[in-house]
């Protein structure tokens, strides 16, 4: 049997977020939690603290990327610092650059 917990999560903790199937879960270093707001609902309440989109179902917390490498079909894979890869879709990319680079001249 299934037991819900719950836990304050803070968004630094945070490495990504993903909609699975309707259902958004925060991707932290060694655990994941299913939480209750949507990606836009997220992007409108933290997206001023660190996360941007990288496809339509997904948010990464850029202060967790280790590094980005560049894919020979003109996709981007992300490494979080936890090892874990995920894809930058190739219609967010210029968004996602230009999220990165504002946030790196305010840093």
């Amino acid at each position: 049997e299934e037991t819900e917990k719950e836990r304050m999560i803070t968004p630094g903790e945070i490495l990504y977020i993903e909609v699975v199937e309707r259902k958004t879960y925060a991707y932290l270093k060694d655990s994941v939690w299913r939480i209750t707001y949507g990606l836009q609902q997220f992007m409108d309440e933290f997206g001023t603290v660190g996360f941007a989109r990288n496809s339509k179902s997904m948010l990464v917390n850029i202060y967790h990327i280790k590094e980005l490498k560049a894919q020979m079909n003109m996709r981007v894979n992300i490494v979080m610092d936890n090892g874990e890869q995920v894809i930058l879709n190739r219609s967010y990319k210029n968004e996602f650059y230009k999220y990165l680079e504002k946030k790196v001249t305010e840093s």
